[in-house]
């Protein structure tokens, strides 16, 4: 993955890069990592990788609305892979108190990605859309100067709730004192029913 920040920056000037960098986005989402699929994932910033669409009509998308917030792996066109060894793996061995969670989800990931696999032109099941949130939490930066997954961050939240006690009122204002000394983009769960989304 080559350094994706021409996806945020060039936006709203569509400068040579951004135009650039979007048709290799395209060429590479419809290319092999469709598997001969004429609908893939919409990642614009409307759609948010929840809509799958053509390649002419995500081409607009894109164009009026930029790309989904921190999405510069592309883990739903090609970059599976990726996304196992350089986020998920190096982020939750960090933390001795995953209890297995890295190899978790290398497993689920090696396992729903395998090479040749087929895809799907329906919409994914309630629990294939829980995997691809939890994958999408687990690329997320929890904010701009961190390498921290916003998936390890409530991790490691709700691990510290498990082990003292703490009550779902108490683990709310936990959540809410503990964003407020984060940059102000971040993007901690507000609360425990958003955590427990995650997870």
């Amino acid at each position: 993955m080559a350094d994706r920040e021409w996806m945020y920056t060039g936006f709203k000037d569509k400068t040579e890069e951004w135009v650039k960098g979007t048709g290799h986005f395209l060429e590479q989402a419809f290319g092999l990592a469709a598997k001969g699929a004429i609908r893939v994932w919409c990642p614009c910033s409307k759609c948010k990788n929840d809509k799958k669409k053509e390649r002419r009509p995500m081409y607009h998308d894109i164009w009026k609305n930029g790309y989904v917030p921190n999405y510069t792996r592309w883990i739903l066109h090609g970059e599976h892979q990726r996304l196992r060894e350089a986020v998920v793996r190096p982020n939750l061995e960090g933390f001795d108190a995953d209890a297995g969670m890295a190899d978790l989800l290398a497993d689920v990931n090696e396992a729903l990605f395998v090479q040749g696999m087929e895809v799907e032109e329906e919409d994914p099941e309630e629990t294939a859309k829980a995997y691809y949130t939890m994958m999408e939490a687990a690329q997320q930066p929890l904010h701009a100067n961190t390498h921290i997954s916003k998936l390890d961050a409530i991790s490691r939240l709700i691990g510290l709730k498990s082990s003292l006690g703490i009550s779902r009122d108490g683990f709310d204002l936990v959540l809410a004192t503990v964003g407020g000394l984060l940059p102000e983009l971040h993007c901690l769960p507000k609360s425990t029913y958003e955590s427990q989304r995650l997870l």
